[in-house]
């Protein structure tokens, strides 16, 4: 797993995007840069499989699955699954491909684009609808809910923002966060530069209002560090 030290001399003009250089650090810059991230990945195999139980047949999508990372904890409860990864970054799904066998496939595609997900029984987007235009997000769940069975589970982890006092401390403490795992103030500054206009976050309740318009039910906060949260949808009616 090689190293990220993107950010300490990029250029602070440059805005971050998913090259051959992230997907070559990209295991380490997430594992360094989120909470609690193969805690995250552990948790959502067990709430994909619990769902599968139901619909073997079915596929789970991976929708923003960079290198793959979710398949090893996956096939931990179900060496079967059937998994359809997508990434619109061809130098992630070429390194991604390395999970591939008879049931996990990947598939190079902009999710923002996406009219359709055949035969879904869960659909993921981890840390993915951040990096989507904010007029396409709500449409996208409005697919995913299409997509689902009655009892198929829509799983959301995304960076969010509060709208009052604590979004300060919030930043503040998750700079410490990277500090801690030896990213430098250089570091940490380039890369949010870079991130400017590229991540978008949105609130909590912006998330939970478009997965109601859309007809999800029994949403749940399944995981939350401050301004990172882990939120599970399921499709009870059409």
């Amino acid at each position: 797993m090689g190293k990220d030290k993107l950010f300490l001399t990029q250029e602070t003009s440059r805005p971050f995007e998913f090259n051959q250089a992230v997907a070559d650090v990209f295991d380490d810059m997430l594992h360094r840069s989120v909470p609690f991230y193969t805690n995250i990945l552990r948790q959502m195999a067990q709430l994909a499989n619990n769902t599968m139980c139901q619909f073997p047949k079915k596929n789970i999508y991976d929708l923003g699955c960079s290198l793959g990372g979710w398949v090893p904890y996956l096939i931990q409860f179900n060496d079967a699954v059937n998994y359809i990864g997508m990434d619109a970054s061809p130098d992630m799904i070429r390194k991604a491909r390395r999970h591939e066998k008879e049931t996990i496939a990947f598939i190079e595609q902009d999710i923002s684009k996406l009219n359709a997900l055949p035969n879904a029984g869960v659909i993921a987007c981890n840390l993915v609808l951040q990096f989507i235009p904010v007029a396409e997000r709500a449409r996208l769940i409005q697919l995913f809910f299409k997509s689902l069975p009655l009892g198929g589970r829509f799983l959301l982890v995304e960076k969010i923002h509060e709208e009052n006092e604590l979004q300060g401390p919030y930043t503040q403490f998750y700079h410490e966060y990277k500090s801690a795992n030896d990213y430098s103030a250089i570091e940490i500054e380039n890369k949010d530069r870079a991130l400017k206009n590229i991540l978008i976050t949105q609130t909590q309740s912006h998330y939970e209002q478009m997965m109601s318009d859309a007809g999800f039910q029994l949403k749940n906060t399944f995981f939350k560090w401050y301004n990172f949260i882990g939120i599970v949808a399921e499709k009870y009616e059409q």
